[in-house]
């Protein structure tokens, strides 16, 4: 609610919708498995999806800066190691996209 200097005023509603939030591991229904979390030298990103799609992992750092980055052409199966040695200690999130859907989950390295 505002009001101006003549008395008048007004009230409205916003929504906000965030498209990169941290989610529980469920939100796929894909299995989706990150580990160790934390981490210190690298995690592992296990999935094992239905049918075979599209994944994209990208990392960021709590600045919002990519800092790794993979691609993946219609696979059914993942298990991969991220290397984060030698990555400064924090909390980084790993967006993964799965056909165009995508959701962010929180790392921390130590």
């Amino acid at each position: 609610m505002v009001s101006d200097e003549n008395g008048c005023s007004a009230r409205d509603s916003v929504y906000v919708f965030s498209v990169t939030h941290v989610d529980d591991l469920q939100i796929f229904p894909e299995i989706i498995k990150i580990y160790p979390n934390p981490a210190k030298d690298f995690f592992n990103v296990v999935m094992e999806m239905d049918k075979p799609g599209h994944v994209i992992f990208e990392l960021y750092n709590f600045l919002n800066t990519l800092v790794h980055r993979e691609d993946f052409r219609q696979i059914q199966t993942v298990d991969k190691r991220i290397d984060v040695q030698g990555m400064p200690s924090g909390i980084y999130f790993l967006r993964i996209t799965i056909d165009d859907v995508q959701h962010t989950y929180k790392v921390i390295v130590e």
